[in-house]
């Protein structure tokens, strides 16, 4: 067998094949539709593989799933093309989702820890992609911008202990920027600073495997709420923070439709007060106040890019 094939051999088997099993069960538990879980995850399998042949992976697990998640949800439209389902009070609610928001549905657990990994990765291979591991940022936006503040937020998710030299890896970074940032997925939150329509968006129910808003209420699920709000995890150590919003900061009003507000400026103001209490820094940039009010939409959007640039430069390159 030529070298080549046997470094691939030994990788896929190191590095992506331990994963299956986890990769199943998250399929079953996240698609329960798909009508052959097992030919999907081989797929994917083959796919990484493939990938892995034209060129270096830095990170199999992240890319596994990604590719599973994009088949699944691939094979989650085709059905609802071929498929006539009467709509029953029974009817599972990622049934009633329309499909832009399939994604939306993904256990945003599993998210956060494709993020965690990736950045473990990273540090883990730092010497290979010529980076310094000291100097990590995480940016996003909307759902990515949540899950940044997530992670920039959360303690260190390094496993010491661990076999895998990249759980070891640390997952703090050195600062976090983001645009229109929700900091809770907390329902009740989500009313009190949104408005009381929130509670009917489309992937509310189904990020949390509930068919109505009064299971919502259930406190059982305030765990998982605390878990996956960034603002649960601000302590004194929180990196800088720039939180950039692209809507006025007007009190949300009864009537308001279910998604106006769920990037109101009020999620980052309300991170700000609490980073200011710990004396971490933070700015709250809103493009629709002050000199920013003044420019047109386009240049507030690229005054904001600079913005955002020269923030990562202060605090990655110290310029």
């Amino acid at each position: 067998m030529p070298q080549n094939d046997t470094d691939h051999t030994l990788w896929f088997a190191t590095e992506v094949q331990p994963h299956r099993g986890a990769l199943r069960s998250w399929l079953l538990a996240r698609f329960p539709t798909l009508p052959d879980v097992d030919d999907l995850v081989q797929e994917s399998l083959v796919r990484v593989l493939h990938a892995r042949n034209r060129g270096p992976v830095g990170f199999a697990r992240a890319l596994l799933f990604t590719t599973a998640r994009n088949l699944a949800i691939d094979a989650v439209r085709r059905q609802r093309v071929v498929r006539f389902e009467s709509i029953t009070e029974d009817t599972p609610p990622f049934v009633l989702i329309d499909e832009t928001d399939v994604v939306e549905t993904i256990n945003k657990q599993q998210e956060l820890e494709l993020l965690t990994r990736a950045i473990q990765s990273l540090r883990a291979k730092a010497k290979d992609f010529n980076l310094d591991p000291t100097r990590v940022a995480v940016c996003g936006g909307s759902a990515g911008a949540g899950i940044s503040l997530w992670l920039a937020f959360h303690k260190d998710l390094a496993k010491p202990d661990e076999a895998d030299p990249i759980a070891r890896q640390s997952t703090r970074v050195s600062c976090v920027t983001t645009w229109g940032a929700q900091c809770s997925y907390d329902p009740h939150v989500l009313q009190a600073w949104c408005g009381p329509n929130v509670i009917e968006c489309k992937w509310l129910l189904p990020a949390y495997g509930v068919k109505t808003s009064a299971e919502l209420n259930d406190p059982k699920l305030q765990p998982i709420y605390d878990e996956v709000s960034a603002i649960k995890h601000l302590t004194k150590d929180a990196p800088p923070a720039l939180l950039i919003y692209n809507q006025p900061n007007l009190k949300p009003e009864p009537t308001d439709a279910p998604g106006k507000n769920v990037h109101h400026p009020l999620f980052g103001i309300k991170v700000k007060e609490i980073m200011d209490k710990f004396g971490c820094e933070c700015r709250c940039l809103n493009t629709k106040e002050g000199d920013y009010a003044k420019l047109k939409p386009a240049e507030q959007v690229e005054r904001s890019q600079m913005e955002a640039v020269d923030f990562l430069c202060k605090h990655l390159l110290g310029k």
